[in-house]
């Protein structure tokens, strides 16, 4: 779970990230529902964005089961309430029945709640909220994710060199 009193909003971020990933690989939707905003949506490799439901459900059902998750960089960038990490990790996941092996990079959006920080779908302006009008499953998810490239993500107050050092396997 998070830690109550974070030294920073940054590691505030990066506590709730660690969670997810956590959960993710001990397929923990129930915990999971609890970090991502109800707009949430994932945007997996082939381009298709899965409503935070529906992603939810595959996690539950065990449809899409994360195996590993290894962090090789992590960066965090906070302003005004809102938060961009950018991840470069090595995903380890079976998803119907296929299972492989994949080095990405996530861009995830968080925004401060009356909770602590949540996981909100990317948006134009990243502010970490869903920009007017805007339908989920447009424009990428929070957890948009491509092939590796160099991420120029500032971190506050950090060497954006800095891993996070999240590496979870089950």
């Amino acid at each position: 779970m998070t830690t109550p009193d974070p030294a920073s909003p940054s590691d505030a971020v990066l506590d709730v990230f660690r969670d997810q990933c956590r959960w993710m690989v001990d397929g923990r939707a129930e915990l999971l529902d609890t970090i991502l905003d109800d707009s949430f949506t994932a945007q997996h490799i082939t381009g298709y964005v899965s409503p935070k439901a529906e992603w939810l459900g595959q996690v539950r059902s065990g449809d899409f089961a994360y195996h590993s998750i290894r962090d090789e960089g992590t960066t965090v960038d906070v302003e005004d309430g809102a938060a961009t990490l950018v991840s470069r990790a090595v995903h380890e996941v079976t998803l119907n029945g296929h299972r492989g092996r994949y080095r990405l990079q996530s861009t995830l959006r968080y925004a401060h709640t009356a909770t602590g920080f949540k996981a909100f779908p990317r948006t134009r302006d990243h502010s970490g909220r869903p920009p007017e009008g805007d339908r989920p499953g447009h424009r990428g998810g929070a957890g948009e994710t491509r092939t590796p490239d160099p991420h120029a993500a500032r971190s506050a107050g950090r060497d954006p060199g800095v891993s996070a050092e999240v590496h979870f396997r089950r």
